[in-house]
């Protein structure tokens, strides 16, 4: 008989953290156009995009317009300055004050100690829920916004897509080559 292995993990800190951007994405082929997502700014990359890739079709200012409305919709996702602020602020200063209750004896060292570690395992918790909610909150959004603009381009003969896995790009697929 196999071992029974149970593995404890926390699903979606990896993601919490990553935020969903460092997938590597895909290379844009002849049936479709890669648009990539830079972290940092939050901004897809137009200059991936010539008419002459979708054969005239839609135009550059077609498809800036599209990734504007899906930029607007992604805002939503958690981003690493507000990881940053969260960890400061919900674990950092209460670990300063722990500390300086602990210096000045006013509480049990080991309760305030004990306290502190249930609160920070309850704030880990709640971040990774928190930050997986935005994360569907902003996927809805790209869906609803793409169920607005598809009509457009499936008679185009195209069609957006935004991968299972990842917010790290969007993919707009020639359907009729």
């Amino acid at each position: 008989m196999d071992p029974v292995t149970i593995s404890f993990t926390f699903p979606g800190f990896k993601n919490l953290w990553n935020c969903k951007f460092s997938e590597v994405p895909p290379e844009s082929t002849d049936n479709m156009i890669v648009f990539r997502l830079n972290s940092l700014n939050k901004k897809f990359n137009r200059e991936a995009y010539s008419p002459e890739m979708t054969d005239g079709r839609v135009s550059s200012q077609e498809v800036s317009q599209a990734l504007t409305v899906f930029e607007i919709a992604m805002s939503r996702a958690i981003s690493s300055f507000d990881l940053i602020k969260n960890l400061f602020m919900r674990f950092f200063l209460p670990y300063l004050l722990v500390e300086f209750f602990d210096m000045c004896y006013f509480i049990s060292g080991k309760l305030i100690w004990l306290f502190f570690v249930a609160y920070c395992a309850v704030g880990i918790f709640y971040l990774v829920m928190e930050g997986n909610e935005k994360m569907e909150r902003s996927r809805a959004e790209m869906k609803s916004v793409i169920e607005l603009i598809q009509p457009s381009y499936l008679a185009k003969g195209l069609r957006w897509r935004i991968p299972e896995g990842s917010f790290g790009w969007v993919e707009l697929i020639k359907d009729n080559g």
